[in-house]
């Protein structure tokens, strides 16, 4: 088995994500009897090393992933671990439609919880440790931002 470092944990969040999105989206879409979260865009997932976009991807919906690390030494123990935030955020375009913006974000906190979920269960050899979602709609930016944040510990 190979060892498993927060390299490995974020491959592991990006490809789950890419994978099991379309099938939470349409549960959720099934449920809700429309189709008010549009379809996953495969290209529009994107890791980034920090928070910062330099450019607005080209697509309505887009989503991020990066890391905010936390370094900690556990006292008394010998086994050292480094703890990171984990971020997902889906951007929505404020112009995708006017009237249901921020129920697509609603929406979107519910599929980003779901894969906080399914993660869970898969990162098995990590500490998950709490997670946190937020709805910020952005008038600047035109975007309203639904952002997961959890906490993960790799222990070296």
């Amino acid at each position: 088995m190979s060892k498993i470092d927060i390299e490995t944990v974020m491959d592991d969040v990006q490809g789950y994500f890419e994978s099991n999105i379309q099938t939470i989206i349409d549960a959720i879409n099934t449920e809700k009897g429309d189709s008010l979260v549009p379809d996953f865009i495969p290209d529009s997932y994107f890791l980034y090393h920090g928070a910062d976009l330099s450019a607005t991807p080209p697509y309505g919906i887009f989503h991020i992933q990066y890391l905010e690390p936390q370094a900690d030494i556990e006292e008394n123990q010998i086994v050292n671990s480094l703890r990171y935030n984990i971020v997902l955020t889906t951007f929505i375009s404020n112009t995708l439609n006017d009237n249901n913006d921020y129920r697509i974000g609603l929406r979107y906190s519910r599929v980003l919880y779901e894969i906080y979920k399914k993660l869970s269960e898969k990162l098995t050899q990590t500490e998950l440790m709490g997670q946190e979602i937020a709805i910020i709609p952005d008038s600047e930016t035109n975007f309203t931002c639904v952002t997961l944040t959890f906490k993960v510990a790799v222990t070296y």
